[in-house]
C-alpha cells in the first residue's frame, strides 16, 4: 500500500523549534533555520509528537494499556518490550523502533511563502514557575526565539511511504486519527506557543480516501 499524505499547518500562535546549540546565541533558546534563513519545522519533530497522539488513540480505542510498547525508551520498544517480546507493536510497524526502521518518511514543514526572501523572528522574555508553590523562581529568567511573520501562519510538508502489512488499512487510519488529535507544534505550549490545525490529504495508491475510508480502518482497532 503507497501512502502518500500531503500535511498543511496552520499556526494560530507564534511558535519555537529548538536547535539544541545555545553557545554564541543571542538568545537562550533559538529556532532553527533552514538554509534560506527561514524558520521551519524538522520531520522528526512532527514524527515524534505524531507517534505520541497515535500510541494515545490506539490505547484510547483499544482500552488496552499495552497496544502499543514503552516508547521512547529504547529497551522497552519493540522487540524488547515485555508485552511484544519478538514482535512489533502497531505504532513500531508505523513508525519504526531502534531495532527497525519505520516505513514512512517524514519530510520537514516549510514556510511556503514566496515573496518573502528572508524571515523576522522576535525574542520574547519568560520566567519559570514553581508548580508547587506557584510562583516565579528565582533567577530564572529565559528568553524564547519565536517566528511569528502573520496572524497565521503556514507551512506545507508530505509523509509518504509503502505498508507492506495485511492491516495497512488500519495502520493508515490510526496515522491519520492522530493527525486529527494534533492541535501544537514545537515547545513552549504551557506558554502559549505552537497552537496550530492540520489538514492533512491523503492517497493510496494514488486514489484519495475519503471519512468513511478512515472510519472503516479504525474500526478494525475495535474489534
Amino acid at each position: 500500500m503507497q501512502v502518500k499524505i500531503d500535511l498543511t499547518v496552520m499556526f494560530e500562535a507564534p511558535f519555537n523549534v529548538g536547535t539544541g546549540a545555545m553557545a554564541g546565541l543571542p538568545t537562550d533558546r533559538p529556532t532553527i533555520l533552514n538554509g534560506r534563513n527561514r524558520p521551519y519545522v524538522p520531520g522528526s519533530s512532527l514524527k515524534g509528537r505524531l507517534r505520541h497522539r497515535c500510541e494515545q488513540l490506539l490505547r484510547t480505542i483499544t482500552a488496552d494499556p499495552y497496544a502499543a510498547c514503552h516508547s521512547p525508551a529504547p529497551d522497552r520498544m519493540c522487540p524488547l518490550d515485555e508485552h511484544w517480546l519478538g514482535q512489533f507493536c502497531p505504532i513500531c510497524r508505523l513508525f519504526g523502533s531502534p531495532h527497525r526502521a519505520g516505513p514512512l518518511f517524514f519530510g520537514d514543514l516549510q514556510w511556503m511563502t514566496a515573496d518573502i526572501v528572508e524571515a523576522e523572528t522576535a525574542v520574547r522574555r519568560h520566567v519559570s514557575i514553581n508548580r508547587r508553590r506557584r510562583v516565579a523562581e528565582q533567577q530564572r529568567l529565559f528568553d524564547v526565539e519565536v517566528f511569528a511573520p502573520e496572524p497565521r501562519t503556514e507551512l506545507s510538508g508530505l509523509i509518504h511511504g509503502n505498508l507492506p502489512y495485511d492491516d495497512s488499512q488500519a495502520l493508515v487510519a490510526l496515522l491519520l486519527g492522530g493527525l486529527n488529535l494534533m492541535n501544537s507544534l514545537g515547545g513552549g505550549r504551557s506558554a502559549g506557543l505552537g497552537a496550530c490545525s492540520f489538514s492533512p490529504h491523503c492517497s493510496i495508491d494514488e486514489e484519495a480516501v475519503d471519512e468513511m475510508w478512515i472510519k472503516e480502518g479504525l474500526s478494525q482497532w475495535r474489534v
